[in-house]
């Protein structure tokens, strides 16, 4: 009886092991993010990302993404993130807020919407629930609430990069 038992505990502590490892995983981000106050159009940005660090900022998980947050002094409301629509295309129409002037790129846009890496959205965070459409393409910046936004591409915004992947 006592082997069983003691069986039975080195299974469920081998189990809990297991877990913590993939739990500890998802805690930690293999990504870093970093905020870039420079305006540039979002195919400038995407360039600027991609001759410093790896590309624009991709969010695939919600964890990435909540734990996100802008540096103290950072100069803008919106910065580009790397979600786009056709690569190849810049002719946009801009999206208006009611939040003061100024964006930060995104690596996203649409037709669909996907990230730069070519990767489909998976989670969205557009202000209002939906991007606005006014039937032409669009890149995305995000706000200081991490709302999306649609915007023209040859906008000139601060933008977010990262290093890692996933």
């Amino acid at each position: 009886a006592e082997s069983g038992r003691l069986s039975t505990t080195v299974k469920a502590m081998t189990e809990i092991e297991r877990l913590h490892k993939h739990v500890s995983s998802l805690n930690y981000p293999l990504r870093e993010y970093y905020y870039i106050d420079i305006g540039k159009p979002w195919y400038e940005a995407r360039e600027y990302c991609r001759e410093n660090y790896d590309d624009m900022a991709i969010f695939d998980n919600t964890e990435d993404f909540q734990l996100l947050s802008k540096p103290a002094g950072f100069s803008s409301v919106y910065a580009w993130i790397g979600l786009q629509d056709e690569p190849d295309e810049a002719t946009n129409t801009k999206v208006f807020n009611t939040k003061p002037a100024g964006r930060i790129w995104i690596g996203l846009s649409r037709k669909p919407w996907h990230w730069v890496d070519g990767s489909p959205l998976t989670f969205n965070s557009w202000q209002g629930g939906a991007p606005f459409n006014s039937g032409t393409q669009y890149c995305v910046a995000e706000d200081n609430d991490h709302k999306w936004k649609a915007a023209e591409c040859n906008d000139a915004n601060p933008f977010i990069c990262h290093k890692g992947k996933r």
